[in-house]
């Protein structure tokens, strides 16, 4: 459901904004819906696949949401991680569990969000 709502959203609105930063940037719905599109790619190039798990300690921000809807893309569910907790908090909280990947505001330079 949540897939088919952005891929709506994209047609529908275009390039009306869906986030504002508080930079000032601006993206619209259907550069986020490609952007996602693309993050998804990238996840699944890492070995993200449908009901894997992935952490995201991301504050919120359009890449948390690019993150989210890209794994969603892929049938993956994520998992919230507090952003301000350091590494070994963040390895407490998520555990040994079975998180597969894990994105952190270090992506946004792998993926080129923005």
């Amino acid at each position: 459901m949540l897939v088919e709502t952005a891929v709506e959203a994209a047609r529908r609105f275009g390039d009306r904004p869906a986030f504002v930063t508080d930079e000032g940037l601006s993206l619209g719905y259907a550069e986020f819906d490609r952007i996602c599109d693309e993050t998804a790619v990238g996840l699944a190039e890492l070995g993200v696949a449908q009901g894997d798990v992935v952490a995201l300690a991301l504050p919120p921000t359009p890449e948390h949401f690019i993150a989210y809807l890209a794994a969603a893309k892929l049938g993956a569910v994520t998992a919230g991680v507090n952003p301000k907790l350091v590494a070994s908090e963040r390895e407490d909280d998520v555990g040994p569990g079975p998180a597969h990947l894990g994105c952190n505001s270090v992506a946004r330079a792998r993926f080129g969000w923005f």
